[in-house]
């Protein structure tokens, strides 16, 4: 069962300095979800790590995380772990853990997070998210992050941004682990 999509904000639309293009392929939110996304309520701004996402079954809990451990975009210098879990499903409910009961699952069996910048319930804006993607990364500060996703817990609506310097589309194949991602089974040739 693979996490729903999440869609970025339609930051090309914006007059920003330097400008940022729309990108053929990626999905963006309209302008009315983008209000809603930003609207005061319980929000949480946390860096977007890039790596493989992946699932597992723990009880009654499906585990959705990604795995940095092949470096896309981004070389993480400052991982507690290759892993991060960034939502839990509760399979006997049908519904997402709220942020705060993910961190305290979490907690309980070691797991880790992507790292949380911001709790808010003041409204947001494109500028202030904006000049957040262009801070230093938590996992590397020689780097800006790779982006953020923006939690808004009230209406259950994710947005993301991401940073264009470091697309995937722009730079395939940078800081790649290479030897780590050929060693695993379904790469290998023949």
């Amino acid at each position: 069962m693979s996490y729903p999509k999440v869609y970025r904000l339609p930051l090309h639309t914006r007059d920003l300095e330097p400008p940022w293009e729309r990108l053929p392929g990626k999905f963006y939110m309209g302008q009315e979800q983008v209000d809603l996304l930003l609207d005061p309520g319980l929000k949480y701004v946390r860096e977007k790590m890039n790596g493989s996402t992946h699932t597992f079954r723990l009880k009654h809990y499906l585990v959705h995380y990604e795995n940095v451990r092949k470096r896309r975009v981004i070389p993480y210098t400052h991982l507690p772990s290759y892993q991060f879990v960034f939502a839990i499903e509760d399979l006997t409910t049908g519904k997402k853990l709220t942020v705060q009961e993910t961190i305290d699952l979490c907690n309980v069996y070691g797991w880790y997070m992507p790292h949380i910048i911001m709790t808010t319930k003041a409204p947001l804006s494109i500028e202030g998210l904006v000049e957040i993607v262009r801070r230093p990364s938590h996992y590397n500060p020689d780097h800006m992050p790779e982006g953020i996703l923006i939690i808004n817990e009230n209406i259950k609506m994710e947005g993301k941004i991401v940073n264009p310097e470091y697309d995937d589309n722009k730079q395939p194949g940078v800081y790649q682990d290479l030897e780590y991602y050929n060693s695993l089974e379904e790469n290998r040739l023949g």
